[in-house]
């Protein structure tokens, strides 16, 4: 367990929703020059904790892709 995420099974509800995420965490990584590895596992942290109040699961990579995409932002304005 890392940062929250306990069961991958709940993450991901089918092998065409783990390509959809894989995507989006191989782009942030890309973007970045972060290691995929740990933007995964933020990325499946927030994932999991807006999957219980997404009403349509459809738009979940596009606002977990914002929730990590902050996260450089927000270092480089502490620092």
């Amino acid at each position: 367990m890392f940062w929250g995420v306990t069961d991958m099974s709940v993450v991901y509800q089918s092998d065409k929703d783990y390509k959809q995420h894989s995507t989006a965490i191989h782009l942030i990584a890309e973007q970045y020059h972060i290691n995929e590895a740990m933007v995964r596992e933020y990325y499946e942290t927030i994932l999991e904790r807006l999957q219980v109040k997404a009403r349509c699961k459809q738009f979940l990579s596009v606002l977990v892709t914002r929730h990590v995409k902050e996260i450089p932002q927000k270092q480089t304005h502490t620092h």
